[in-house]
């Protein structure tokens, strides 16, 4: 709240702040105010188009608004300008699957596993897609890896409940 108000201060004193205005985006779509965030987000996309994290927030905004062609749009943006950033192609794929576009999903999941190989999240995710396209025997070791690497996370049950449906007992990952 205190550093809302600081940046909303900021960008009244100098209008053309473009992380001014990505910083309150953010900060809006923690507070769930998704319209005003995506005013905001763009209000720092017309000051800088290339603002790689703007066009996250603003893909992540509309991800939570399921609003997903333009979640997809603005996610491609942020991952076409900053290609190395794991987090972007994680919220691109999940921006994807979505959308049902598995495929894109399980190609943006992988990616984000190169540049951080150790992230359960996108071991989850990208088992998670590999099971929608029918590759079971592909899929099931990243939802163990996923539960290896974050056995207590929000989502380890959904993920021991999804083994269990295919009959997978615990057991050393491969």
């Amino acid at each position: 709240e205190e550093a809302l108000r600081h940046f909303r201060q900021a960008v009244e004193i100098y209008p053309e702040f473009d992380s001014g205005h990505n910083m309150i985006g953010a900060a809006l779509l923690a507070q769930g105010q998704l319209q005003e965030a995506e005013e905001s987000l763009l209000l720092a996309l017309k000051q800088n188009p290339e603002l790689s994290v703007a066009h996250y927030n603003l893909g992540r905004t509309y991800l939570k608004g399921e609003q997903f062609s333009k979640a997809n749009a603005s996610l491609t943006q942020a991952v076409r300008a900053n290609p190395a950033n794991a987090s972007y192609q994680l919220f691109l794929g999940m921006a994807h699957y979505s959308s049902g576009l598995f495929e894109e999903a399980h190609e943006d999941f992988e990616r984000a596993l190169e540049l951080r190989s150790n992230w359960g999240e996108a071991h989850r995710l990208l088992g998670f897609a590999l099971l929608q396209l029918g590759r079971k025997e592909e899929g099931i070791p990243h939802l163990r890896e996923a539960l290896k690497l974050n056995p207590k996370a929000s989502w380890a049950s959904e993920v021991q409940a999804a083994l269990n449906a295919y009959g997978v007992r615990p057991g050393p990952v491969r």
